[in-house]
């Protein structure tokens, strides 16, 4: 009883080429070999260069197209898959998004979200600045409505 499964066909095809290959590959070998020795022992120019290099070209042909051979749905499936996974999906730039966010608001204090206009921002920002203002009572010898600035938290200095 013989064996007649497409992926049987598919292996003896992919084994009869890297069969073929590796033939081509000694063959090659030997025989520009033999041209490079009998190009040393004559006299003139180094000729064999000619049809190595001819012949070398067939030879990358006949490896590009037993690589094509040997591909399978296997290895498709397979690097399919580490595509996928290197890729960035939309999971991977929301977090991006959310990240430079909170970046943001690191940098610039103050800072909304992104959905606020950019007037809505800056007013927000001007009342946190105008809140560290305090007004002092007449007890600290200020008259009652002057405004005695505070030194800011962050640098010590005077707004």
């Amino acid at each position: 009883m013989s064996d007649d499964s497409p992926a049987s066909n598919e292996t003896a095809v992919r084994d009869g080429a890297i069969r073929r290959l590796r033939r081509h590959i000694l063959v090659y070998a030997a025989v520009n070999g033999a041209l490079f020795l009998i190009d040393l022992l004559t006299p003139g120019s180094w000729w064999f260069l000619w049809p190595m290099l001819g012949w070398g070209v067939a030879v990358a042909a006949h490896w590009l197209y037993v690589k094509s051979v040997t591909i399978d749905d296997d290895w498709a499936q397979r690097r399919a898959e580490d595509i996928r996974l290197q890729a960035s999906d939309l999971g991977h730039i929301e977090d991006i998004g959310k990240r430079h966010e909170q970046a943001e608001a690191r940098r610039r204090p103050g800072a909304g979200p992104p959905d606020k206009n950019h007037i809505e921002t800056v007013r927000e920002s001007y009342e946190k600045s105008a809140s560290r203002f305090e007004k002092k009572g007449p007890d600290d010898g200020s008259e009652a409505g002057d405004a005695v600035l505070e030194p800011d938290e962050v640098s010590g200095n005077r707004p």
